[in-house]
C-alpha cells in the first residue's frame, strides 16, 4: 500500500488567471496526490485536434504532429481522451516530488484531472478576457454554456 503523504506536504499551485476553477477540482487534485498513488496531479482539457509542436527554421515554421505516422482520422472520430492539453488551472504535488524532480510534473505518476474548456479558461490576452466576460454574462443569465 502506498504511503499517504500528510496534508502539509502537498503543494497546490492555483493560477490567478483561471477565474472559473472550482473548489471541487482543487480538492480532487489534492485528493489524488494524498492517495499515495500519484506524485503529482494537474488539470487537463480534452483535445479533439491533433497536437504537435511548431519548429521554426530558415524555411519558415513547420508543424510536427505527435500522432503516429500515417494516422489521420477526422477530428470528430478521434477517440475521447486520446489527447489532452495541460491547462495550468491546478497543479498539486508532494513536497518530496518537487524537491527530487525540481519541477511540478514529470513522470508517469502524474494524475490528470479532466475539466471542461470553460473551467480551464486562462486569461492571458485581451481576447481571453473578452471570452471570460462573455461566459460570465451567460452564467449570470442562467443559460447553460
Amino acid at each position: 500500500m502506498p504511503e499517504v503523504p500528510p496534508l502539509d506536504t502537498v503543494i497546490a499551485i492555483l493560477q490567478p488567471t483561471s477565474p472559473f476553477r472550482t473548489p471541487a477540482t482543487v480538492r480532487e487534485c489534492v485528493r489524488l496526490v494524498r492517495s499515495g498513488k500519484w506524485n503529482a496531479a494537474c488539470t487537463v482539457t480534452e483535445a479533439s485536434a491533433f497536437g504537435g509542436r511548431l519548429k521554426a527554421d530558415e524555411h519558415g515554421t513547420r508543424f510536427m504532429r505527435y500522432a503516429p505516422a500515417g494516422w489521420r482520422p477526422r477530428t470528430q472520430d478521434v477517440p475521447r481522451r486520446w489527447a489532452g492539453t495541460e491547462n495550468g488551472c491546478v497543479y498539486a504535488f508532494t513536497r518530496g516530488h518537487l524537491k527530487s524532480k525540481r519541477h511540478r510534473l514529470c513522470d508517469e505518476r502524474t494524475a490528470a484531472v479532466v475539466i471542461d474548456r470553460w473551467e480551464a479558461l486562462d486569461i492571458d490576452s485581451p481576447a481571453d478576457l473578452e471570452m471570460a466576460r462573455m461566459y460570465w454574462k451567460v452564467r449570470e443569465m442562467g443559460v447553460a454554456a
